[in-house]
């Protein structure tokens, strides 16, 4: 039995030993995984509705020897595409993202340049984040959240909870209506064999220039982008929706409570810079919302 096409490529890219393990996994099991998590010494461990178990007590039937630290560094370089630099702007940052949108975390040691990680050595440890391309069924989210016509929206859900899954496949309806460039900073929103309709994308580009340089040159009707963290990108986003732009975009936050704890999110909801937002629920239950909001001020309104 064969795992999905999508992560065909990801698999072929694992040491030997490891991508047959994984291509043992039934269908349907494998459609629950949510990472693969590889360290040394340990068994082969999956993450499944956010618990990180063995393989072998997800799967007796197929038996998980621990990995051993060359299946970890003959996996890197093979991800890598055995060129190192080539990834090294992403391994600065802790991980590589390769085609799939499948990102790798990385678990090892800092190589400084002053005061700044230059790269990573004696990586022990990586942590594969799937990405399900065709995962997240969006239509009738999508009429709830475009019923009205276009407008700016805000997903928030704890990691492992699905965002990009779900940002995705509101790209791809989304592109059937209007003009969409995602911002892709990691190469793992939108993959380069995606069907959809009117979809520009710039990738590698930080999220905060990326977002400027959309506006400026690719007339987006809405611009897309994964995981808003810092001040300067919470700026692009204002400046963008001040040029007439709908915005989609997603940020860490595992509670409305937790939401309305980062001061990102005030400098947004003061800015009127989002008039939807969705609450996932969690990584137990990958892609399923909670609850939509309306954003009337201060006010957050159930719909």
């Amino acid at each position: 039995m064969n795992p999905p096409t999508q992560t065909e490529m990801l698999l072929a890219r694992l040491s030997p030993r490891i991508g047959q393990a994984l291509r043992a996994l039934p269908p349907d099991l494998w459609a629950q995984v949510q990472e693969v998590r590889l360290l040394q010494d340990k068994p082969i461990m999956l993450t499944i509705n956010g618990r990180c178990r063995t393989l072998d007590s997800v799967y007796p039937a197929i038996r998980s020897t621990p990995v051993s630290l060359q299946e970890i560094e003959q996996s890197f370089a093979s991800l890598c595409e055995y060129s190192v630099h080539t990834y090294l702007s992403q391994i600065q940052n802790g991980y590589i993202t390769v085609r799939g949108g499948h990102r790798v975390g990385l678990g090892g040691t800092a190589v400084m340049q002053g005061e700044k990680v230059h790269s990573m050595r004696d990586i022990r440890s990586m942590n594969i984040r799937l990405a399900r391309q065709e995962e997240a069924d969006v239509g009738l989210l999508a009429d709830r959240l475009y019923g009205g016509g276009r407008c700016s929206v805000l997903v928030a859900g704890e990691p492992g909870s699905g965002k990009t899954t779900v940002l995705r496949a509101l790209v791809l309806w989304l592109s059937e209506q209007f003009r969409v460039t995602v911002v892709d900073e990691r190469g793992e929103l939108i993959d380069r064999t995606a069907r959809g309709g009117c979809i520009d994308v710039l990738r590698g580009f930080p999220k905060a220039i990326g977002i400027l340089q959309a506006v400026r040159t690719l007339s987006p009707q809405v611009v897309v982008c994964d995981e808003v963290g810092s001040g300067e990108e919470v700026r692009g986003l204002l400046e963008a929706v001040n040029c007439g732009v709908s915005l989609l975009a997603s940020i860490h936050a595992g509670s409305m409570e937790q939401l309305l704890l980062r001061p990102q999110f005030h400098a947004l909801q003061q800015s009127s810079t989002f008039e939807k937002i969705v609450l996932l629920q969690g990584a137990h239950a990958p892609t399923a919302v909670e609850t939509v909001y309306k954003v009337q001020g201060e006010r957050l309104v159930e719909i």
